[in-house]
């Protein structure tokens, strides 16, 4: 009876040895799914003045601010350092890059051309006025799409990028805030009516095409392949389907209801990030209709007025007085690596006890 009991234990001791390591590969294989459902913004850089418009090329990110537009080295995002500027008269609010050129939208100066293959020392090569006071642009093979908040849609001509002239534009009710160009189609957020497409075929004269009234005043444009990303100063965000260019059809739509200001938009097939008054969001659009809120970011951000991505980091142009660049990491912990730690370690620390415990047991009564 008793070498029974003996035996006994020992199988029932066998048993919850091969429990544990089943229990272990487990949650190994559960814990990080579940850890990816808790995504965060994490802060992890400022840097420069009060910025309006951030443009992501390679290792560098360009922001124009009151006084012209910085160049920064994001190399490493964690901590991005300055190294070039252009100071532009009255400042800048837009700024497109191609290749070695900066394509600025100057204000009161209209359409500036920056020379910009020496980071360090960015050099203006033209200047066109566009009236009124310039916002953003758009560079579309030898042409330049300028926003006006005051004097409507200008058309450059930049087949010479040292002397652009001015071909066409197109003026309407409210006010251009940006614009995106698609084939003969250009799109064109306008704060007083939503989004107006129009007919470029002919650059001297723009035609208009339609009118999507029901988005309310257009902030910002982004597109991704045949999406359309639409920001409004409703704090919200529409998602059109653009493979009939002429013909945009809503597909989704989120708001946040928060009031704020969603004033700068960026995204892809999966995801869009917008930055508004309070801060930055996180969006899914991977199951079109349906948009949901995977994260944001609410703390120390007065006034986010643009935004770009790359790779696992957020860049938000603007956010808090003197602060004209802010960095976000997109991660599963709140702090760089935490989750890994805290479900990686306990469970393991748990199995080894548990493990020694069942083999110190075992050696002992093996002596008795």
């Amino acid at each position: 009876m008793k070498f029974m009991l003996i035996k006994h234990k020992k199988r029932t001791g066998i048993i919850l040895y091969f429990f544990l390591i089943v229990l272990l590969i487990a949650s190994l294989e559960i814990m990080p799914s579940l850890a990816q459902q808790h995504v965060y913004l994490n802060k992890v850089a400022t840097s420069g003045s009060m910025g309006y418009d951030v443009c992501i090329s390679g290792d560098y990110a360009y922001v124009t601010g009151n006084d012209g537009f910085e160049i920064f080295d994001i190399s490493n995002p964690f901590k991005p350092s300055k190294v070039g500027e252009l100071e532009i008269e009255n400042g800048a609010f837009g700024i497109t890059v191609i290749d070695n050129f900066a394509f600025v939208s100057a204000q009161g100066l209209g359409l500036v051309i920056a020379n910009i293959t020496d980071k360090t020392e960015p050099v203006m090569i033209s200047q066109t006025s566009v009236g009124g006071i310039a916002t953003r642009s758009f560079v579309h093979g030898d042409y330049v799409y300028v926003a006006s908040y005051d004097s409507g849609l200008k058309i450059v001509d930049i087949s010479d990028i040292t002397t652009p002239s001015l071909v066409g534009s197109y003026f309407n009710t409210g006010k251009i805030d940006c614009v995106w160009a698609n084939g003969n189609y250009l799109y064109v957020a306008n704060t007083g009516v939503g989004l107006e497409i129009l007919d470029i075929s002919d650059r001297e004269n723009p035609t208009s095409v339609t009118t999507l009234y029901t988005l309310g005043g257009a902030t910002d444009l982004h597109r991704s392949g045949d999406l359309l990303f639409v920001s409004t100063y409703a704090s919200s965000v529409f998602v059109l389907n653009i493979s009939t260019a002429s013909n945009p059809i809503q597909i989704g739509s989120y708001s946040d209801n928060d009031e704020g200001e969603a004033q700068g938009v960026v995204g892809n097939s999966t995801h869009i990030f917008v930055a508004d008054n309070y801060g930055v969001e996180y969006l899914n659009i991977s199951s079109l209709p349906q948009i949901t809120e995977v994260a944001e970011n609410r703390s120390g951000i007065s006034a986010a007025h643009d935004v770009d991505f790359k790779d696992n980091f957020i860049f938000i142009a603007g956010g808090s007085i003197g602060v004209g660049l802010m960095v976000f990491e997109i991660s599963d912990t709140e702090k760089t690596n935490l989750i890994g730690y805290y479900v990686g370690i306990p469970a393991a620390l748990v199995f080894i006890a548990v493990s020694v415990w069942l083999i110190v047991r075992y050696i002992n009564k093996k002596k008795l």
